[in-house]
């Protein structure tokens, strides 16, 4: 993310390396989701301020993510010049936003909090290196905080049964399990080269079912941001955009990814938790 520039740059355009950020999204997000999970075991528990911090950059770089989701959806389905144009406005506007948190002071003192966190961590000396394997502290912690997340994993999957199916509410509830089952993928991915292959699988299977999710999401992000645009342009809207914009909503709501039945990944991926490691 340093490709982004700061504040005040007299760069008038920001065209940004999809790579460099989404990797940062990618581990902003793991980060966030591993000291969630491990926050109960660490000495000296990370305030809510630095938690907030990194959960507010982590919004800050979805918000870029989903106005490039967006783009990317839109390009395939044909004349859609005014909905682009839109997009990209958001997308600069997002990278500006990102672009004010790296270079402030809140962002320099998250990341010394963090530091010191993790240097007086109970896992600090065994992740970094073998003694990781022999120490049955580290995999008791490790095997309690993979059940807690687990756990709310099994929760947030069950309430998305007790909501109206094509819902808003259930909408909702799929993106809540969606952020559960980042959450417990992360945490196997880094308890496996203690835990074994148990957890090595879990997280697999989780990956697969995070995928499966995550598509379903970004189909409904998708059909929100077509209704915002509509209602920010109301009686400005010309027909013909809005007749398209009416095209784009039903494409967005018949979207394969919403329509497929995700619990047969979510099964399969049942047959790995840890009770079973």
């Amino acid at each position: 993310v340093t490709s982004i520039p700061p504040p005040g740059s007299a760069e008038e355009r920001w065209h940004p390396d999809p790579s460099a950020w989404r990797v940062a999204q990618l581990n902003a997000r793991r980060l966030r989701d591993l000291l969630v999970s491990l926050r109960p075991q660490l000495h000296e528990p990370l305030g809510d301020s630095t938690l907030q911090a990194i959960s507010q950059f982590v919004g800050l770089l979805d918000d870029l993510d989903d106005a490039h989701t967006i783009v990317a959806r839109l390009r395939p389905l044909g004349e859609t010049n005014p909905f682009t144009t839109s997009v990209e406005v958001e997308f600069e506007r997002a990278g500006r936003a990102l672009s004010s948190a790296l270079h402030s002071p809140t962002h320099r003192e998250m990341l010394a909090s963090l530091e010191t966190a993790s240097s007086r961590s109970p896992y600090a000396t065994a992740l970094d290196g073998s003694a990781l394997d022999q120490s049955a502290t580290a995999a008791s912690l490790l095997l309690e905080a993979n059940a807690a997340a687990w756990l709310r994993l099994e929760e947030t999957v069950d309430a998305t049964a007790t909501v109206p199916a094509g819902s808003k509410a259930a909408d909702a509830a799929v993106s809540v399990a969606l952020d559960a089952t980042a959450a417990a993928r992360a945490i196997a991915e880094l308890s496996a080269p203690v835990l074994g292959t148990g957890a090595t699988q879990a997280a697999e299977r989780l990956g697969h079912l995070e995928s499966e999710l995550t598509a379903r999401r970004d189909a409904v992000m998708f059909q929100h941001w077509i209704e915002h645009f509509v209602v920010d342009r109301g009686a400005s809207l010309d027909s013909a955009t809005a007749f398209r914009a009416g095209e784009l909503h039903m494409a967005a709501r018949l979207d394969p990814a919403r329509a497929d039945d995700w619990h047969p990944v979510w099964d399969r991926a049942r047959k790995r938790r840890p009770s079973r490691w």
